[in-house]
């Protein structure tokens, strides 16, 4: 399964795509793909604000 990550640092926040990968009996995120900063003119479906 993998879900983006949205990343702030300074004025800009960054997205990233993730995943779950289990290391013996822990599971911990790896990191599969950068997607660039977060803008309103790109098409990356935004991920769901707690």
């Amino acid at each position: 399964m993998t879900w983006v990550r949205r990343i702030k640092k300074g004025n800009k926040v960054y997205l990233c795509e993730y995943r779950s990968v289990r290391e013996g009996k822990k599971v911990r995120s790896e990191s599969v793909r950068y997607l660039g900063v977060e803008s309103d003119q790109e098409k990356i479906v935004l991920p769901k604000k707690p």
